[in-house]
């Protein structure tokens, strides 16, 4: 396998067409380090400025993604199957932001006045399995459990791209818990070799990320991409052990709903189904659940369990 010495900078926050920091062949395995949202690695500290495409003087961007990777053989029209092989946290502390107005999240209206949500950065004591806030604001908080997942798989669109806090249908900020280890996502490729951004370590987040932010972490992944020709078509896909589904990113929840749904019934349909069939299986068995949500786009994703797939190669969907 060909490889690159890694270009300066080596994360960004758009994901255009940038250099590649490593081009690698179809079906390969690589192993990034990735630092958290805010650009800190396992040392609680910023990476030097000349690791990021980030103008000196202006605030920092957030969500820096590491890439792009080329891949070799992808094309426009295909699309790219990142298996998430393994995901480890790197350090004790993560890190979420609680503030007015920060997020989906809006304080509520109390009994005869408006109670405005105190600001804290909140500082958690993970372990592989469970965080505890070592700041809250009470004395009560039970811990959490612990399940890294990436916020950001991306490929290329085209021109200057998009930022690296939003999401398309590319990928992007997704945030989405069900992007763990074990977890096959698949995305459209826009140009030649895909070019794939990672980012966004989470220790722990639930539907939604409604506070704007997750147990925020750095750390690192083992990653294989695939190349799947010609399925640009069928837009976000992923698929683990248990489930498979479809991903729509729309201006809001009600549109994302329609469209993940609209899309799980036409793989059903590449696999056999007549379309009406489809319909009503999904609308006795699916799931839904929630990625990112904003006042700019909602991510949702519509699941069916492995034993209503109407295949006997459920492992090779994806």
């Amino acid at each position: 396998m060909k490889r690159h010495i890694p270009p300066t900078p080596s994360y960004r926050f758009s994901t255009g067409k940038h250099p590649a920091i490593e081009t690698i062949h179809d079906g390969a395995t690589i192993e990034p380090s990735m630092v958290d949202a805010d650009g800190l690695g396992k040392d609680l500290k910023r990476l030097p400025a000349r690791h990021f495409d980030w103008a000196q003087g202006q605030p920092f961007p957030g969500n820096p993604l590491l890439g792009p990777y080329f891949v070799q053989s992808a094309s426009k029209g295909d699309a790219v199957v990142v298996d998430i092989i393994s995901l480890r946290a790197d350090r004790e502390i993560a890190r979420t932001l609680i503030k007015d107005g920060h997020g989906y999240w809006e304080a509520p209206a109390l009994p005869h006045k408006r109670r405005k949500c105190r600001t804290r950065l909140i500082k958690w004591k993970t372990t592989p399995k469970s965080a505890t806030p070592l700041n809250p604001f009470g004395k009560t908080f039970p811990p959490v459990s612990c399940r890294p997942f990436l916020g950001c798989i991306a490929t290329a669109t085209a021109g200057k791209g998009k930022s690296s806090l939003l999401a398309s249908d590319h990928g992007g900020n997704l945030d989405l818990p069900i992007l763990t280890a074990g977890t096959s996502l698949a995305l459209p490729v826009y140009c030649e070799g895909a070019l794939v951004y990672f980012g966004d370590m989470h220790a722990a987040q639930g539907a939604g990320e409604i506070v704007g932010g997750g147990l925020e972490i750095s750390g690192s992944a083992k990653l294989r991409c695939r190349i799947r020709q010609g399925e640009a078509q069928y837009g976000l896909r992923f698929k683990h052990k248990t489930a498979a589904g479809t991903i729509a990113v729309k201006r809001n929840m009600e549109a994302a709903v329609k469209q993940s749904f609209s899309n799980l019934v036409a793989w059903l349909v590449t696999l056999g189904m007549e379309m009406e069939d489809a319909v009503m299986l999904l609308s006795q068995t699916c799931a839904f659940e929630m990625g990112g949500l904003s006042s700019r786009y909602s991510v949702v994703a519509c699941t069916l369990a492995k034993p209503y797939w109407p295949t006997s190669d459920f492992n090779h969907l994806l």
